[in-house]
């Protein structure tokens, strides 16, 4: 693609990414007190400009990531590539993007199929999180990874870096924040609607998976639809 049709596409991603901001935190729920009580008020979208489709790539094709291919595809997006260690795993990559290329580690999907893609969908396990995230940030891609965001709290500090750094969009799929209901309850908190919160109680059910869990006594061969070296990836052998 012609490259001042890739800077058309990222300039605009960046004014969508700061007015879609704004719209989310200030404009699209406004909040006013009204005879003691609150009134919610919807606006309409600032604008909503035509473009090509935007080019996700995908790390992760399992799991959490068949919810980001569902999800995205409903958008009318396009994928040119994707990447899973495990190519039994791709089924539902292979079946919506049987013409995208496939890849078992990222780092060559990075390297060869840079110009083809706007955006990255990480849904890996969490170790592969900070890692594939930086190097598509540094790539210029925008990102949307999984929770947890990073391993270390040095990690963490580092994405905060390369935020400031690099101009692309990036979000943490905390889907549970990304409701209606919690961003309207947002904006009751910030407009001080409810008064200054002094003390908050909290509860969760969680971890409701198995902790702990050690390293296997016993070794098995790996299979050959498995990258293992991708798979194990910055995490000890």
């Amino acid at each position: 693609m012609p490259q001042e049709e890739q800077s058309t596409r990222r300039d605009f991603l960046k004014a969508a990414a700061a007015s879609g901001a704004a719209a989310t935190l200030l404009g699209s729920v406004a909040c006013a007190p009204r005879d003691s009580r609150v009134t919610v008020t919807r606006r309409a979208p600032i604008y909503t400009p035509k473009i090509e489709r935007l080019r996700i790539a995908y790390i992760g094709t399992n799991g959490i990531g068949n919810y980001h291919l569902e999800k995205t595809r409903e958008l009318g997006i396009t994928c040119p590539c994707f990447c899973d260690v495990d190519t039994d795993r791709m089924g539902k990559a292979v079946e919506f993007w049987p013409g995208a290329t496939r890849y078992q580690d990222y780092r060559k999907m990075f390297e060869r199929e840079a110009k083809n893609f706007d955006a990255v969908m990480v849904g890996t396990p969490d170790h592969h999180h900070y890692p594939a995230t930086l190097m598509a940030m540094k790539l210029g891609k925008h990102v949307y990874t999984q929770k947890p965001l990073t391993h270390t709290v040095w990690e963490a500090r580092e994405l905060a870096k390369a935020a400031q750094t690099y101009p692309v969009v990036t979000q943490m799929g905390n889907q549970g924040h990304a409701n209606e209901g919690n961003r309207i309850t947002y904006e009751w908190i910030r407009g001080g609607f409810i008064g200054d919160v002094l003390e908050t109680h909290t509860w969760t059910d969680r971890p409701v998976w198995p902790q702990g869990m050690g390293a296997p006594e016993e070794t098995n061969p790996v299979p050959p639809n498995l990258d293992w070296d991708s798979w194990i990836g910055v995490a000890p052998k």
